[in-house]
């Protein structure tokens, strides 16, 4: 059975990449600790989680 089709990202998505070394580096090239567990940490203290599909579900 095929996967389902992941949704392009909205044209507002902010793009979070990982820098390799357990951190990702987010759009205004502040970095981000991961969290262990698939999600990322964000300065401001945000915790985001993985959404399954490669990217990350933040609350606002």
């Amino acid at each position: 059975m095929a996967a389902p089709p992941i949704a392009p990202a909205p044209s507002n998505a902010k793009h979070i990449v990982s820098n390799g070394a357990g951190g990702y580096v987010l759009p205004d090239g502040t970095t981000a600790a991961g969290d262990g567990t698939g999600g990322v940490t964000l300065p401001n203290g945000t915790r985001c989680t993985s959404d399954g599909a490669r990217g990350y579900l933040c609350p606002r």
